[in-house]
């Protein structure tokens, strides 16, 4: 975990899959990612399970960076 003044980072967890959903089912948000936006919990829940168990963690940040930049 990771906190500052405005920021709190921490892992993703699967409990966290409702406010997940919501940015990445954005068309806005994944324009400029390699990812489709999702379009059920379940697929969110898919994705979060990857990344608690570390198979697409990196796939999952790279993605979060690249929205955040094109957004600054």
């Amino acid at each position: 975990m990771l906190e500052i003044r405005r920021l709190l980072l921490t892992e993703f967890a699967l409990q966290d899959v409702e406010d997940f959903f919501p940015f990445y089912s954005h068309p806005n948000v994944v324009r400029y990612t390699v990812r489709k936006a999702l379009t059920s919990l379940a697929e969110a829940h898919d994705l979060l399970q990857a990344a608690v168990r570390k198979e697409s963690l990196t796939e999952v940040h790279l993605d979060l960076y690249a929205t955040a930049s094109n957004h600054a």
